[in-house]
């Protein structure tokens, strides 16, 4: 893989602790209400759905996680079949880019992006992706003759901004949709769930992926699922997930619609909050898990909110320092605590811009550059010629980002 070779390289002598600017995970603590309805979960899990390999609950708690997604796509309920369970978004990713290669199809890939997606397809024998940017531009035509699976990231989850890939060529292309996160959201609740719809109703056939990893600070919980319409998914996740370990772990299921029962309460209009509430709590009683009670609930509107002002006073620090330029057609995220900007500083070469990032490392401070971000450069160059950029996490605390980006503006001037 081209991004891991090329992490050895800018990291090779980089040693003890550092200063970071581009952090992969959302660096608030688990919200309060989060942490107490999680510990019931759990508690659930150890006390009713461990002493079996195969949970009785699981399809009822998979009808309930269908229910819950058509509620927040804003599209008719998922059937309990329709819904696959997996161990974090990353082994999800796996599944389907197994499946892209079975079928032979032509992956059409983002950058930036996850390193997973290039990695699973490459495992599996895939062909070679074609790759576009931020502005729908490709670094070479789609080949014609053969089914494609177009995946979008949306938001995309290093520049948190929407990217659109090519439009379907056919009734039988492939959507993989990734919804790496979803709060906290920066444009207008209503804005973000329709472009959600549009894109999902773009595409006759359709796999999404969500995790709460990112959006609840739980990484480490390791939960997430793929969902669709697309035919014979469903059978070949089941053979694989029985050859690689039979089922998943008993709490997935729940913490999966405890991700988007607090989506739909955090994204609720305010006129239809009360009403909501009511209805989420009744779908989880019936599971025999209580929901958020009104004072976790309140809790957890206003850490949200917090994060929302927080991560948004970020985004102007970057916006208004000088060292950065926009993306063309990604120019703010609209969710989730990451973002991307070129350096506003050109670069003779890319192994001189590789150079001065592991000279950075050196004195004290790692940044995640573009080229970890998926393809090779010259696909980097095909899509964004000469410019050369960083990944920033928007959700440290603000005197941490000040000091660093104070610290970035000395080593670009010396």
């Amino acid at each position: 893989m081209p991004c891991v070779r090329y992490y050895r390289t800018i990291r090779a002598g980089v040693s003890g602790p550092c200063r970071q600017l581009g952090y992969g995970v959302n660096r608030r603590p688990v919200p309060a209400a989060v942490t107490g309805f999680l510990a019931r979960l759990y508690a659930d899990v150890v006390t009713h759905r461990v002493v079996e390999y195969d949970d009785a609950g699981l399809v009822p708690a998979r009808t309930l996680v269908g229910e819950l997604l058509g509620q927040y796509l804003g599209i008719a309920p998922l059937a309990a079949e329709q819904v696959q369970l997996f161990h974090g978004s990353t082994e999800a990713i796996s599944f389907a880019c197994e499946y892209a290669a079975y079928q032979g199809v032509q992956p059409v890939l983002p950058i930036p992006n996850y390193y997973s997606f290039e990695h699973s397809l490459s495992r599996y024998g895939a062909v070679e992706p074609v790759y576009y940017g931020t502005e729908g531009q490709l670094d070479r035509p789609v080949p014609t003759g053969r089914r494609r699976m177009l995946v979008d990231v949306a938001p995309n989850g290093v520049l948190g901004s929407w990217l659109w890939p090519p439009p379907p060529a056919d009734p039988d292309d492939l959507a993989l949709i990734d919804v790496p996160f979803s709060l906290p959201q920066f444009d207008r609740v209503d804005d973000f769930r329709a472009v959600l719809y549009r894109k999902m109703t773009a595409y006759p056939r359709w796999l999404l992926c969500m995790t709460p990893s990112k959006d609840l600070s739980v990484p480490g919980l390791r939960v997430g699922f793929l969902a669709g319409t697309e035919p014979g998914f469903a059978e070949f996740a089941a053979a694989v997930r029985f050859e690689r370990g039979y089922s998943v772990h008993a709490a997935v299921a729940l913490v999966v619609a405890a991700h988007l029962g607090l989506l739909l309460l955090a994204l609720a209009d305010r006129v239809d909050r009360a009403a909501t509430s009511a209805r989420l709590r009744e779908l989880f009683d019936r599971h025999g898990v209580p929901f958020l009670d009104h004072r976790e609930e309140a809790m957890f509107l206003t850490e949200m909110a917090a994060a929302t002002r927080h991560f948004a006073r970020n985004i102007d620090l970057l916006d208004e320092c000088g060292l950065f330029e926009p993306l063309a057609g990604a120019s703010r995220p609209v969710a989730g605590y990451s973002t991307f900007r070129w350096l506003a500083r050109s670069f003779p070469s890319p192994d001189d811009y590789t150079r001065w990032v592991n000279r950075l490392g050196h004195a004290g401070m790692k940044v995640n550059p573009n080229y970890l971000f998926g393809a090779a450069p010259e696909y980097w160059h095909r899509l964004y010629p000469d410019r050369y950029g960083i990944r920033l996490n928007i959700s440290v605390p603000a005197t941490e980002l000040r000091d660093n980006l104070r610290f970035l503006r000395r080593q670009l001037d010396a």
